[in-house]
């Protein structure tokens, strides 16, 4: 049988510390058994599929799970409390699955996050049971349970991979720039766009902490500027698909600065760009650049 070609190079590897010894041992754990046990679901069970989403409106990663109903016998009822019961057993398992499918960064998925954090493993099962049991239902015309759940991003699953105790310093302008004080930032990327150092353009993809860039690559705000508080909170910016903005008021207020993006960046083109003219109005304001510190922003998507 042949290893997997990290296992071999493994006995090679002699850890430095304690510390590094267990991120060692984890490591392997996750490598080696963790992920490849999370195979299909109908791999392990023809009769049960998964379907789920990511609400990014919202922060909230929606699953239904439908189980097939042996309605056979003349006990229905039982029938569909069995399949529920079923349901819930596998539930765990079945989020922690889902979850790892999160966008973290435009580099990393939580599957990547917990390849290279594997210690964020339990936290992650911990996080599955949290799930929210939105409704139960029999589909009346074939004989299937949908059972449906809400799993909630922020602020557990964002506070927990928030590590700074305080947030880098912005990249400040000092030369005047034109503008006021605005009560948020909204940013327009409704459209293809191209990607930035690729030959192809791209949607934008939702993440849990993007990072702005301007047109050259400066660095306008992104999870470790942004104050602890505030990234655990709620992220990097909000989404929206849609031009209300009223369900966003507390986060951007009633005057935000408006901009279009240019393009993207990212193996997940999650980070928009904007015109180096617009990042200069941001960062020379003393009050724009809190804004960014604390996530003020809004994405149109």
């Amino acid at each position: 049988m042949n290893l997997p070609i990290q296992v071999i190079e493994m006995k090679h590897i002699i850890p430095d510390s304690p510390a590094a010894a267990l991120r060692l041992l984890l490591l392997v754990i996750m490598t080696c058994f963790v992920l490849p046990a999370l195979l299909p679901l109908h791999s392990l069970n023809a009769q049960m599929g998964v379907d789920s989403s990511m609400d990014w409106e919202n922060g909230i990663l929606r699953v239904t799970v439908s189980r097939t109903v042996d309605d056979r016998g003349y006990n229905l009822p039982a029938a569909l409390y069995s399949a529920e019961l079923e349901i819930e057993r596998r539930l765990p398992d079945i989020l922690f699955r889902e979850l790892l499918n999160v966008q973290v960064d435009s580099w990393n998925s939580l599957e990547d996050t917990l390849r290279n954090e594997p210690e964020l493993i339990s936290f992650i099962e911990n996080l599955s049971a949290t799930a929210e049991h939105v409704s139960v239902r029999p589909d009346p015309s074939v004989p299937v349970l949908h059972s449906s759940y809400a799993l909630e991003l922020y602020p557990r699953l964002s506070g927990e991979l928030v590590r700074h105790g305080n947030s880098f310093p912005m990249n400040e302008v000092l030369q005047w720039q034109p503008g006021s004080d605005y009560s948020g930032i909204v940013i327009y990327a409704g459209r293809e766009l191209p990607v930035h150092g690729e030959q192809r353009s791209a949607a934008l993809e939702p993440a849990l902490f993007p990072v702005i860039y301007d047109e050259n690559m400066r660095v306008v705000a992104d999870k470790n500027r942004l104050d602890p508080e505030y990234a655990s909170r709620w992220g990097v910016a909000a989404y929206t698909r849609g031009f209300d903005e009223s369900e966003h008021r507390e986060r951007i207020g009633d005057n935000p600065y408006r901009i279009i993006a240019t393009s993207l960046f990212g193996i997940t083109p999650s980070d928009p760009l904007i015109p180096p003219a617009d990042a200069d109005v941001l960062l020379y304001s003393e009050n724009n650049r809190r804004l960014l510190r604390e996530g003020r922003i809004l994405i149109i998507y």
